[in-house]
């Protein structure tokens, strides 16, 4: 049987305090592009909430190689706060990579007023490319 390839990738960094939020989003600037993604909760609800926001990046702004990122787990229901996160995705020079992007726009929109300026969807792609 083959050994299953060990993978180089490293665990996330969990974001639950506002220092946290601040040093990550002081890196994510310098960075080209950002990918997101979000988990909502529609089951104890009357309306899905927000309930983690994903989000990777490469670990070196000049190397993008998929092996070597940096994953982020923002825990949106511990921080009371999430405006530098908001700042950094309506900044016209970030690129934000999402897949399927309508729904987690519209829960980021309305559950902590963030606005979008630089987005490409994959989902959306992929649907254009056939």
């Amino acid at each position: 049987m083959k050994q299953a390839r060990q993978s180089k990738l490293a665990n996330p960094t969990l974001i639950y305090t506002q220092s946290g939020l601040r040093e990550m989003c002081a890196l994510l600037r310098t960075r080209p592009l950002i990918a997101l993604d979000t988990e909502s909760d529609s089951l104890y609800s009357y309306y899905p909430k927000v309930c983690l926001i994903q989000i990777s990046t490469f670990a070196d702004p000049d190397d993008t190689d998929p092996q070597r990122v940096l994953d982020y787990l923002v825990d949106p229901l511990r921080l009371t706060r999430l405006d530098e996160l908001g700042e950094l995705l309506a900044d016209p020079t970030q690129e934000v990579v999402m897949h399927a992007a309508e729904n987690d726009i519209f829960t980021l929109q309305r559950d902590f007023s963030f606005r979008f300026h630089h987005i490409f969807d994959t989902q959306l792609a992929a649907r254009i490319l056939g």
